[in-house]
């Protein structure tokens, strides 16, 4: 998972800020729920799991609710798998 000071950077990363309006622009909505509020970008695979982080096949549109819940159900699989690391 990032540091605080390395997850600040990616959001700021001009890579990432292109890449980003990139994936919006393809999927529009939450590709889940078909919600158009408050969408966010989602990494399908974790980058801590090996996920590419701006790959366009590990990116994908998600409302905020359905990417929290992904993130959820991710940091419960996670302290299972590491015990919390």
């Amino acid at each position: 998972m990032y540091a605080d000071s390395e997850r600040i950077s990616t959001i700021y990363n001009p890579d990432w800020v292109e890449k980003r309006h990139e994936i919006i622009h393809r999927d529009l909505r939450c590709v889940l729920c078909g919600s158009g509020d408050r969408i966010e970008i989602d990494h399908i695979t974790p980058v801590y799991e090996g996920g590419a982080e701006l790959a366009n096949d590990n990116l994908r549109v998600l409302c905020h609710a359905c990417h929290k819940e992904k993130s959820r159900r991710e940091l419960k699989d996670r302290w299972a798998k590491y015990g919390g690391a």
